[in-house]
């Protein structure tokens, strides 16, 4: 009975006042149990006024106590979250990888195999596994993630794809937003890698043909 009475109070609280804290529902709920303005009404005038002063400044620090305690589960969540996004994204981007690679030298059938893609998507994915020639000359804007943790957006110019062997590679100029193409820096990269990237959502093409 007692804890159905709470929880109704704290429902109609709630429903009251819809953008009020946890912490003024659970002072409302509490003080109207524990009949607390019964209390404080049965005290002398300045009686009162010195336990309303004492209350307002303990409901500060503890309104800051919990603030500062969410403040840091807030923060640790985002830890968390950030170190096991790189695990999912690794999981995820082999089992991507090895479909365009069933594509690419097993002949399997694009669509059957990524049925998820859109149709903008596998219209650029079949073209460049087709004709990985078509990448030349192509800009890009590239997420890359860190080892410390963070998102860096890179410009990128693919200066020229070597074919031959058994792992195809795009030559790509990179630079930031702080630096010009002049500045970049080349780097070699698995088209495998780029077009699951682009599957990933962590790279698009600015100019690809015909679209």
């Amino acid at each position: 009975m007692f804890a159905e009475q709470t929880l109704g109070l704290a429902d109609h609280y709630l429903r009251r006042a819809r953008n009020c804290t946890i912490g003024f529902i659970d002072g409302k709920v509490k003080s109207r149990k524990n009949d607390s303005l019964t209390w404080l009404v049965s005290k002398p005038s300045d009686e009162q006024k010195s336990i309303i002063v004492f209350s307002i400044a303990e409901a500060k620090k503890m309104r800051t106590h919990l603030a500062k305690r969410q403040d840091s589960i807030s923060k640790i969540q985002d830890q968390i979250a950030t170190e096991k996004r790189p695990k999912k994204d690794s999981s995820y981007r082999r089992k991507l990888e090895k479909k365009l690679n069933l594509v690419l030298n097993n002949n399997a059938d694009l669509s059957a195999v990524l049925p998820e893609l859109s149709i903008e998507q596998t219209e650029i994915v079949r073209t460049v596994l087709s004709n990985m020639s078509v990448l030349n000359g192509l800009y890009i804007e590239h997420l890359w993630f860190t080892e410390q943790m963070q998102n860096i957006l890179y410009h990128g110019h693919i200066i020229s794809v070597k074919i031959t062997g058994k792992v195809p590679k795009a030559t790509i100029c990179y630079w930031t937003n702080e630096a010009t193409e002049e500045e970049g820096e080349d780097e070699k990269i698995c088209i495998l890698h780029l077009l699951t990237d682009y599957i990933a959502g962590d790279m698009v093409f600015v100019d690809f043909p015909n679209l």
